[in-house]
């Protein structure tokens, strides 16, 4: 059982979902929760209506686009986006309706926006077929208004934008090879590709070289062009199935890595940008439409086909057993991840006592400790509790579980040498 708020309210949550489920039908839309790893925290952000690309601004409210068809329509249909607040708790629509409004990006520092600062862009074609167009919003959604339109290669269907490090917006137009780029001055072709390409999601590196990565839908590839353009290697990852939305890590607590969504496998990947080595970070999804990190450092994922927002977060401290006893040995074997310095505790519980077996002081780290206590120990049935706790950071996590040792007998082992051989591993 483990000493985890989050995880309590998530059974719960479940069992609810099993009970309506089982009276009135599952959704057609209803899966099990995505996986992701230990040390990572899973939950429900908002349901949003036909969720596709996302951005935050300052304050953590998530502005989400939008594509009609999820509803019935068509996706290139004039709806308005959504905006949702910090908590999570509001989900509003936002502004006047705008044609096909997938691509959605807050201007915090007012680079490319002629409204000031935290203005919301978003892109889309004007028509289908047409010309591709973005739309600038005030913060507060109170006028709707074109920013650029154009019906040539550098702005033809504008699906997702990043912004460079010196201020320069960039673009993907989906569908084609190209890469699309303004400074506030009318859009100009950034990067031309060629033809059998469809350039989906774009990410541009915080470092100081400003490197932009582009996913190929198409092709299966993650390209990499440097700050003007060229390109520098066209299949830095390659053999990727339909890979799409793309973001950076800059707050660390995801490994400073490049995330790009797998949309025909469901995974979230996990990039090295400077070798290319790809990990799956989480699978399970459907339909992964938006990627986004927000300011408290977590990562937003856009569900299309669940109207699903979720939020994974890097949790402060994680901590499992897994307890074992056979061939008259006692096998404890320790997940560990504490993101602040903390204190790691094991305890016995042994019929009624209590006994200390272990009090270390901890740095941040990711660790997975085992022992092997060799018996017999014939005490019955035993509990191993642990803890990470650091009260002056309102850290706390714990685990315990239990095992049977075999029948209470004198000639076992004791509860010393339960102390003694712990300690002589340490």
């Amino acid at each position: 059982m483990k000493g985890s708020t989050r995880k309590a309210a998530s059974v719960i949550a479940i069992g609810v979902v099993l009970i309506v489920g089982l009276v009135f039908g599952t959704p057609a839309s209803a899966h099990d929760p995505p996986e992701v790893p230990f040390g990572f925290d899973l939950e429900v952000f908002a349901q949003v209506v036909d969720p596709m690309g996302l951005s935050l601004d300052g304050g953590g409210n998530l502005f989400v686009g939008r594509d009609n068809s999820g509803s019935g329509g068509g996706n290139a249909d004039a709806v308005p986006i959504h905006r949702v607040s910090a908590d999570g708790s509001t989900v509003v629509e936002f502004g006047d309706p705008i044609a096909d409004p997938d691509a959605v990006i807050v201007d915090i520092e007012g680079a490319v926006a002629t409204l000031g600062p935290s203005s919301v862009l978003v892109g889309g074609v004007a028509t289908s077929p047409g010309s591709g167009r973005i739309t600038e919003m005030p913060p507060n959604g109170s006028t709707t208004t074109p920013l650029f339109e154009s019906d040539g290669p550098e702005l033809s269907n504008p699906h997702q934008f990043a912004f460079h490090n010196d201020g320069r917006l960039l673009f993907t137009n989906f569908g084609s090879g190209t890469v699309g780029v303004t400074d506030g001055g009318p859009p100009t072709v950034f990067a031309s590709l060629g033809s059998g390409r469809n350039l989906v999601g774009i990410a541009v590196s915080p470092d100081s070289n400003g490197l932009i990565f582009v996913s190929d839908n198409a092709n299966g590839t993650v390209i990499v062009l440097d700050s003007f353009g060229g390109v520098l290697d066209l299949e830095f990852v390659s053999g990727l199935s339909s890979p799409e939305a793309m973001a950076f890590d800059t707050s660390g607590q995801f490994g400073g890595r490049l995330f790009v969504v797998e949309d025909g496998s469901g995974h979230i990947l996990s990039i090295d940008p400077k070798t290319g080595g790809t990990d799956v970070f989480a699978m399970g999804f459907d339909n992964i439409n938006g990627l986004a990190f927000g300011p408290d450092g977590c990562l937003f994922v856009s569900e299309f086909n669940t109207d699903t927002v979720w939020r994974i977060c890097a949790a402060a401290c994680a901590l499992d057993l897994d307890l074992g006893y056979a061939d008259d040995t006692l096998e404890m074997d320790f997940d560990i991840v504490t993101r602040e310095p903390a204190t790691w505790k094991v305890w016995a519980l042994v019929q009624t006592s209590i006994v200390p077996l272990l009090a270390v002081p901890l740095p941040i780290i990711e660790m997975s400790p085992e022992f092997s206590l060799p018996g017999p120990f014939n005490l019955g049935t035993i509990g191993i509790l642990t803890t990470l706790s650091a009260p002056s950071k309102g850290l706390m996590c714990w685990d315990l579980e239990t095992v049977e040792t075999g029948p209470i007998s004198p000639s076992g082992g004791s509860i010393e040498d339960l102390r003694r051989l712990f300690a002589n591993l340490n």
